[in-house]
């Protein structure tokens, strides 16, 4: 009987050692260079049944004690002694945790284990089996997916911390866009206005447009008013040098969309909306007041693109591949263009930026460059 114990405790043994050297193979450490950030899991690559051998042989062993006590003492005695190794075995399976346990310790313990268990352990090769290697593709697909999702989160949150810095001059739609109404015009021009635009909203000036008095809602033409300032909305107005978080905070604690912006002498710069801010932390948003024909960017062959004067220098870089002159005095290819020429140009006539690009404007209107054709030379 003590010869079937110790053959228990050395099969117990194999077991022990089994999951020891499973744990510390089976560690492994993922890190993501870009964010800095690492975790420990461990991966389920093997499965074996490594407690249920353990409690067959918990019981087998208490068993066993409780034969050789019976011989001894009487049946209380060999009955409690079973229920107290039973559960004390248990007990210790359950709380025992050996996949946490330091790698130095891991280490301590497996050498002596193996030596006991090699010889038993030949018996068992095949006692294991792999899982899919499905499984391994999705976690690696998971872990790829994380980094390409943390990418574009730490993007954003850079967007948002630039807010600040962020002027509202630098985001704005300029006057020259703007679409308003003088405040003496009758309710049926305005509805047509709003018919031939698709705006939701109009600005109403009076006398010119650097006095803009408020707005109207195309829903407020549902309430059959006589005149247009019987509908009239107030609006608010900022300085153009304000910072965009700041026009955030007041767009959201007045739960308004849309603001006034204006320059230094008091004059109209341009309006902004909630969408514009947004933009800025997520990315190009299409609302009402984006014309998709404004902002023509085609490339017509590896030397010649068309593009619209609104459309921004660096996006334009970004696009096509390009090193256009970037300055904090412009952001526009209009702005690149009037910065180095001074006045503005007429339709047909060339600007040379550069020993590299020549830009030819094909369109132009009284006070704005539209569209214009960039020539790339490859200048040594």
């Amino acid at each position: 009987m003590w010869t079937g114990i110790i053959a228990l405790i050395l099969f117990a043994t194999y077991i022990i050692e089994f999951n020891f050297i499973s744990a510390y193979k089976n560690k492994i450490e993922i890190s993501d260079d870009q964010t800095k950030s690492g975790f420990a899991c461990y991966s389920a690559t093997k499965v074996r049944t490594f407690k249920g051998g353990l409690r067959i042989i918990n019981l087998a062993a208490a068993i066993c004690c409780a034969y050789v006590t019976v011989n001894e003492y009487n049946i209380y005695i060999t009955l409690a002694t079973f229920i107290g190794i039973f559960l004390a075995l248990e007990i210790i399976l359950r709380l025992s945790n050996i996949s946490k346990l330091p790698n130095d310790t891991i280490e301590t313990f497996s050498g002596i284990f193996y030596l006991a268990a090699y010889p038993i352990a030949r018996l068992f090769k095949n006692s294991e089996y792999e899982i899919s290697t499905n499984r391994s593709y999705e976690l690696n697909n998971c872990t790829l997916a994380s980094n390409e999702g943390a990418e574009n989160e730490v993007e954003i949150f850079q967007n948002a911390l630039d807010l600040s810095s962020l002027k509202l001059k630098n985001c704005i739609v300029p006057r020259t866009e703007i679409t308003a109404i003088e405040v003496g015009s009758s309710v049926d021009e305005l509805k047509k206005l709003f018919i031939s635009t698709n705006f939701s909203r109009i600005l109403v000036y009076k006398d010119n447009i650097d006095c803009i008095i408020g707005y109207v809602h195309s829903s407020d033409i549902f309430d059959r008013p006589s005149e247009i300032s019987d509908i009239l909305n107030p609006i608010i107005v900022v300085s153009e040098e304000m910072a965009a978080n700041k026009l955030l905070k007041v767009l959201q604690k007045q739960k308004k969309s849309l603001a006034l912006v204006v320059d230094e002498f008091g004059g109209t710069a341009g309006i902004i909306t909630m969408e514009d801010l947004m933009e800025e932390i997520f990315g190009e948003i299409e609302d009402e007041y984006d014309n998709e024909d404004e902002y023509v960017q085609k490339k017509l062959s590896n030397e010649e693109y068309l593009i619209s004067g609104r459309l921004e220098v660096e996006e334009t870089n970004e696009k096509f591949g390009l090193a256009l002159p970037t300055s904090p005095d412009y952001e526009t290819i209009a702005g690149l263009i009037l910065t180095h020429h001074n006045i503005l140009p007429k339709k047909g006539e060339f600007i040379k930026i550069g020993k590299k690009y020549s830009f030819e404007v094909i369109k132009v209107e009284t006070t704005k460059i539209d569209l214009v054709k960039l020539r790339v030379t490859n200048a040594n």
